[in-house]
């Protein structure tokens, strides 16, 4: 038996195992989500429609607070500190410093944990700073030497853009940076269900 949430589907078994939905200040399908995920569930889109839903203007995940924005962003800070992805990490480097990378901080921050600076394309002054933390842009990727000195941080790739993403994790991967361990994506285009199932 298959149970469905608003956009996704799993087996009752995995719903169980994980002890099913739990109040938090954010979206409940979600929270169950990042702990499926960290319990190893394989994650990915179905590449057809399968459900035709009518978004009206007053549906919950439009009025609501726990389903907006900053409340997803509060459950992956609150799970990856859980998960400790930040254990013996000096701290944060943000791939991106637009409104995804400056939540990601927000989120952060008000944990604890410290920011050590943006990374983004966007080549300033050297002193740049966005939200009081320092910022370095280079036209392209970044170099290997500049990288280097967040050996001991966890880079969270706050990269909007999916090709700009894949070629800053795809970097990392070369440099012998472990994804889900030195680096995380705080966006995540999950790869097609082709990628798992026949």
């Amino acid at each position: 038996m298959s149970y469905s949430a608003s956009h996704f589907f799993f087996h009752k078994s995995t719903f169980n195992k994980l002890g099913g939905y739990s109040t938090n200040p954010w979206a409940e399908d979600y929270d169950f989500i990042l702990r499926a995920y960290k319990a190893g569930a394989k994650l990915a889109k179905h590449p057809e429609k399968l459900v035709q839903k009518y978004h009206a203007s007053g549906r919950l995940s439009r009025v609501e607070a726990i389903y907006k924005r900053p409340a997803m962003f509060e459950a992956k800070a609150h799970y990856m500190l859980e998960y400790g992805l930040l254990k013996n990490r000096r701290g944060l480097l943000i791939a991106g410093s637009g409104p995804t990378g400056r939540q990601t901080a927000d989120s952060f921050a008000k944990r604890g944990v410290k920011i050590l600076g943006y990374v983004d394309n966007r080549p300033g002054p050297p002193d740049r700073k966005v939200k009081s933390w320092p910022a370095w842009g280079f036209r392209d990727l970044p170099p290997a030497e500049f990288l280097e000195k967040f050996r001991d941080a966890l880079i969270l790739l706050a990269i909007g853009d999916s090709e700009g993403q894949r070629a800053f994790a795809e970097l990392l991967r070369k440099l012998g940076f472990i994804e889900n361990s030195d680096f995380v994506r705080v966006i995540y285009n999950w790869p097609a269900a082709s990628t798992y199932f026949d």
